[in-house]
């Protein structure tokens, strides 16, 4: 993959595209399976942002620098925030694939949902912007936001069954338009 397609990939973990992409799965969950199971993936959206830039601040006094880091150690930019802000929208739409759609467009949307996933932690590792520990350390922090969200998930959606082609469509165009305006919050070892 060139580097400028790896850079088009991790964008996806930019702040304003995961939250752009993660405004989109909050109306569509707050029409079709209600105000609390939203309001929740928006929750769990936040803390894991919010946790993801107190870590960074303890990693700057604990981390080692970059240059100095091998592959599996952290360094001051743990945890890898595109990481986890991709692994809460993309892991929690994959979780709303899932559980509400078991037929074949649900699948290929928590399919999509967990390439998209994969690439961001993929390329952060290869434009070198964070160590194999960093997206780890983000992943796992988005792991405990999507938890919390599929959980409620599953309490509220218990044996429904929700057609998620109109999400699978919503993500796929807002996220696609959000790419291409160029719009960007972070730096690069965000």
């Amino acid at each position: 993959m060139t580097p400028e397609a790896q850079v088009v990939v991790t964008s996806l973990g930019d702040p304003f595209v995961s939250g752009v992409v993660g405004l989109v799965i909050m109306a569509w969950l707050w029409m079709r399976a209600g105000p609390v199971v939203s309001l929740v993936f928006g929750f769990a959206f936040i803390f894991v942002a919010l946790s993801d830039a107190g870590l960074k601040m303890l990693a700057l006094d604990f981390g080692r620098a970059s240059y100095e880091a091998g592959d599996f150690d952290l360094t001051r930019g743990a945890p890898s925030g595109h990481a986890a802000l991709a692994g809460a929208v993309f892991g929690g739409a994959a979780a709303i694939f899932l559980r509400l759609d078991r037929r074949p467009l649900g699948l290929l949307g928590a399919g999509l949902s967990l390439c998209a996933l994969a690439g961001v932690a993929v390329t952060r590792v290869t434009l070198q912007c964070h160590t194999i520990a960093d997206v780890l350390a983000g992943l796992a922090l988005a792991a405990a936001g999507v938890v919390v969200f599929e959980r409620a998930l599953a309490r509220s959606a218990d044996g429904l069954r929700i057609p998620t082609g109109g999400l699978l469509f919503a993500v796929t165009v807002v996220g696609t338009l959000a790419l291409a305006s160029g719009v960007r919050i972070s730096a690069g070892g965000f």
